[in-house]
């Protein structure tokens, strides 16, 4: 990429992805309770066929791309569309920019 080109990537947010939700006396779902954030695993899932997901820290992302010479110009944790109560203040998705130096 030439000098000045920009990268843009999104991801399923690495911080929720495989947390689970806790939930208040009532059954209502209140926080999630992240486990094992910082290690590297991989799952399989079986929503629309078996599919395998890379569980990674926000870290390895951004040190793998910025290595390559590129620099942050904006990161953007967007709230969930449908979200309500504790749901609306946390980010599924994470969206970064950057700029090739």
């Amino acid at each position: 990429m030439k000098p000045g080109g920009k990268f843009i990537f999104s991801i399923v947010h690495p911080a929720f992805y495989t947390a689970k939700w806790e939930c208040n006396e009532e059954g209502i779902k209140t926080s999630l309770k992240v486990e094992r954030y910082l290690t590297s695993i991989e799952l399989k899932q079986d929503i629309w066929g078996v599919t395998r997901h890379y569980h990674r820290p926000i870290h390895f992302y951004f040190n793998k791309i910025t290595n390559l010479g590129f620099c942050l110009q904006q990161m953007f944790e967007p709230k969930d569309r449908k979200g309500t109560g504790v749901r609306a203040d946390i980010p599924l998705y994470l969206f970064a920019e950057f700029i090739k130096s």
